[in-house]
């Protein structure tokens, strides 16, 4: 009997003792927040981040073409006969890009996803430029590949946590220069791909009258701008 009743004073002892600890832990468990305010969160700041960076891409599109004419002919003379057309078209490129990577953080995006965006992109670019034939499967293949390099760009900039407002506050946050550089040597290598298939496409006639002049110029002036973005963003 006596074994048995200190038995049971042990025990009650030791739930004694627990008790306190169990509480705390109930407590840390509770003071997390729920996974739904957790979504509601990430969803208010991608939101965010995407209402940001299509500001961001209205001013990158206009100064990068107004860069460009200054070089380009083909740049220039397309600005000057449709002006707004042009440029929007030029931003349709980039928020095609921003929009998969917005739809890659909600779910999924597929091959297909890709290559409709990509054909899209072809199809109004075609109009500043009969003599490229932007049916190409070449073509049109090297521009997918520009999207996929892109769209990861911007899926990393909507996930950027906090509150900003600039692209360029972002993109500071999300890259260090060094790894900025590396985003713009590989985005280039996408671009010098892209614009060798163009070359590629050109017709016979637009090939030996200029051409292929011009598409060498506008791609080592694309390459050159996104060069000089780093500094911009980053200074020397």
């Amino acid at each position: 009997m006596r074994f048995l009743k200190e038995g049971l004073w042990a025990l009650a002892l030791n739930l004694a003792l627990a008790t306190p600890v169990l509480g705390q832990e109930s407590k840390l468990v509770s003071s997390k927040p729920p996974v739904a305010a957790v979504q509601t969160n990430r969803n208010a700041n991608l939101e965010g981040n995407y209402n940001v960076l299509e500001n961001y891409l209205v001013r990158f599109s206009r100064e990068f073409l107004d860069d460009m004419s200054k070089e380009s002919k083909s740049v220039g003379k397309n600005l000057r006969k449709y002006g707004d057309e042009f440029k929007n078209d030029y931003l349709f490129i980039h928020q095609s890009c921003l929009d998969l990577a917005k739809k890659s953080l909600y779910g999924e995006v597929r091959e297909e996803d890709y290559l409709h965006a990509t054909k899209e992109i072809c199809k109004k670019q075609k109009k500043y430029s009969s003599s490229v034939d932007y049916s190409d499967k070449d073509v049109i293949a090297a521009e997918k590949e520009w999207v996929k390099e892109r769209t990861e760009f911007f899926k990393k900039l909507l996930e950027a946590e906090g509150r900003f407002n600039s692209g360029e506050e972002i993109i500071r946050k999300v890259y260090s220069k060094k790894g900025y550089e590396e985003y713009v040597k590989k985005q280039n290598g996408k671009a010098r791909e892209l614009y060798g298939e163009i070359r590629e496409s050109l017709s016979y006639l637009a090939s030996i009258f200029g051409g292929e002049r011009e598409v060498d110029c506008v791609r080592d002036n694309v390459g050159s701008l996104y060069q000089k973005s780093i500094e911009k963003l980053y200074g020397e």
